[in-house]
């Protein structure tokens, strides 16, 4: 008699084991199906059955997920439907009507009550008229605690956060006081760890002691040191610890990058064949912050080397000289030429977010082509403007770029020629649509003689 109850058992297990219980959503669209469909793919395979207990869970779960989106006069009904082996159970929903915000008070107290990016965060508050959302309520008081952190008002909380619900009554009521308190201003910043000079660093601070603080702005101040490439690591924050009277030191540590970086690379391209790359820099080269960056490039049919060597002002950032000199030697086809190029320039950074560069260039080539061998020597003062804006970093959606120069010779300072080169660049990124992007670019160069190169 057990032998043939155990012999039962196997012939049924298959049955049990391949037997399933889906569920089918009706009567909802919108937020309002996607919101229960959350609350539904919680549910594993193995959790989902027929069981009327199960049923009732399902039911708490609806109204929850619907309540939560301000629907609470709900009804949900749950039919079972039975094909072979599965079974599915067909859950029709009626949201009813939703529950309508009555009152709203929402009061900002503190020095944040006449601060123009509070007022502005004041209009996505919610509204009487609005159907009752707990999740934007809780966005936007999260919102205010970020704006608040972002914004130096570290003492902010909520006197009074409440939202009551009358299901009967289909009303809501929303009070929120939020205490702001007292704005934190930046205090000094002091670097560690540096082996640049003070002075140096602080030009690369953009506020100053006693303005208010702005979270953005120290972002700021770390992407400009990194800039420099001075440093291997740069960790901003504020001295937590040393506040007084509202006035929040900064601390910068820093660990100097090493002194020579070396970069190789192997190429191949049709009008010079395989090339040899070797990039040297010496990212700093004293504690006044000099760098020397050098080039060299080997070919069978061109040599190269350049060099340039940075030597930043007062204000690291923005204003600096740089002398660069290059030596090529070129054997292709019928020509035989070696250039040599020396320039000055003095960049600047003018309060319009333009870059104005100088330049005094001196170049000299002797070549041989065919069977004519001639030198030639040009001095080339220059003047260029350019300027660089762009929304979002990484992929930006949405840039433009600019530049415009102008460089003369002439035989009255010592040139074998006299001529204007005129040069023009300009690039544009903007983003439509959802997935598309339209990059634009013009390049165009042209001498006073009207040739084009």
């Amino acid at each position: 008699m057990f032998r043939l109850i155990m012999f039962l058992m196997v012939l049924l297990l298959p049955n049990i084991a391949t037997a399933q219980t889906s569920l089918r959503l009706t009567g909802l669209s919108g937020e309002l199906e996607d919101n229960v469909k959350l609350y539904l793919d919680r549910y594993t395979p193995d959790e989902i059955s027929t069981a009327l207990r199960f049923q009732s869970r399902l039911e708490d779960d609806i109204s929850t997920a619907l309540q939560a989106l301000g629907y609470y006069q709900s009804t949900v009904s749950i039919e079972l439907q039975n094909s072979g082996k599965n079974s599915r159970l067909l859950i029709q929903v009626d949201a009813g009507e939703p529950t309508l915000i009555n009152k709203a008070n929402i009061l900002i107290n503190g020095e944040a009550q006449n601060d123009s990016d509070f007022l502005a965060l004041l209009k996505q508050a919610p509204q009487v008229g609005q159907t009752v959302h707990h999740g934007r309520y809780d966005s936007f008081k999260k919102a205010l605690t970020n704006l608040a952190l972002r914004k130096g008002y570290f003492e902010a909380n909520f006197s009074l956060a409440r939202l009551e619900v009358a299901p009967a009554l289909k009303q809501a009521f929303v009070q929120l006081t939020f205490d702001s308190g007292p704005r934190y201003r930046f205090g000094p910043v002091r670097f560690q760890g540096n082996q640049i000079e003070d002075a140096r660093l602080q030009s690369l601070v953009p506020f100053k002691v006693g303005d208010p603080y702005l979270a953005t702005q120290l972002g700021e101040l770390n992407q400009a040191i990194a800039n420099t490439s001075w440093f291997s690591s740069i960790l901003v924050t504020g001295n937590t610890d040393q506040v007084a009277e509202h006035i929040l030191p900064v601390d910068v540590e820093l660990a100097p990058r090493k002194r020579n970086s070396i970069e190789t690379g192997i190429g191949f391209s049709d009008d010079v064949g395989a090339r040899l790359k070797l990039n040297w820099l010496k990212p700093w080269l004293n504690q006044r912050g000099h760098s020397l960056d050098s080039k060299l490039a080997l070919s069978g049919a061109e040599q190269s080397i350049q060099a340039a060597y940075k030597l930043p002002l007062e204000s690291v950032a923005t204003d600096f000289w740089q002398l660069q000199y290059g030596l090529r030697n070129r054997d292709y086809q019928d020509t035989l030429s070696k250039e040599s190029n020396l320039a000055l320039e003095r960049h600047w950074l003018l309060s319009n977010d333009w870059y104005r560069t100088a330049s005094l260039r001196w170049l000299y080539e002797d070549y041989t082509q065919a069977d004519q061998q001639d030198t030639s020597s040009l001095i080339i003062p220059g003047m260029s403007f350019s300027r660089s804006r762009q929304t979002g970093s990484g992929m930006p959606t949405r840039a433009d770029r600019l530049l415009i120069g102008v460089e003369v010779a002439d035989s009255s300072w010592g040139s074998d020629a006299s001529f204007v080169r005129l040069r023009g660049r300009a690039g544009y990124i903007t983003t439509f649509a959802n997935n598309h992007r339209f990059v634009g670019r013009l390049r165009r160069r042209c001498r006073a003689d009207g040739r084009y190169r």
